[in-house]
């Protein structure tokens, strides 16, 4: 099972400010000290032997303290 995240289609990769976990059933993208350079459409994107999904979450920063997170579920590629 694969977890990544893509922003304006550029794949993103884990720094000291972004941290990306694969849980059982979810993907999350935490971002520390944001700015709005991480404003933009992020793609969680899940792929197992099954297939892949995408899910598509929207970012606005409105102040420093906002942490987003998204998560998409892996059971869907079951069926």
């Amino acid at each position: 099972m694969f977890c990544w995240w893509m922003l304006q289609e550029k794949q993103m990769s884990e720094s000291i400010r972004v941290r990306m976990k694969l849980h059982h059933v979810a993907g999350s993208y935490f971002i520390r000290s944001v700015d709005a350079d991480d404003e933009g459409r992020y793609i969680c994107v899940v792929s197992n032997s099954l297939g892949k999904k995408e899910l598509p979450v929207n970012v606005t920063v409105l102040g420093t303290r906002l942490i987003d997170t998204a998560s998409v579920s892996l059971f869907s590629l079951s069926g």
